[in-house]
């Protein structure tokens, strides 16, 4: 599997509900399409949104050794998935 577009992603309403990357912050323009969503709740939009910044906050908290068994094995999980090793 290749690797994810970078973030930030955001998300905004135009033709249906767009979610774009921003490459260093420029402006809508010059943003990469992620995903075009036809029927999801904005919470779910702003869950996408975040996939980003939640995986990398996941490879930090695991680098960190500081997380629980629990923890660590459900974030293992959760990045396994996000990367398209499990499903």
């Amino acid at each position: 599997m290749s690797a994810h577009t970078p973030g930030p992603w955001t998300y905004h309403f135009g033709a249906g509900l767009v979610v774009t990357a921003r490459p260093n912050g420029d402006i809508p323009l010059n943003s990469r399409v992620v995903a075009k969503v036809t029927e999801a709740s904005e919470s779910d939009i702003r869950l996408i949104a975040a996939a980003p910044e939640m995986l990398e906050a996941l490879d930090r908290a695991v680098a960190s050794e500081m997380l629980s068994k629990a923890d660590d094995l459900a974030a293992r999980a959760a990045i396994a998935k996000a990367r398209g090793e499990s499903k």
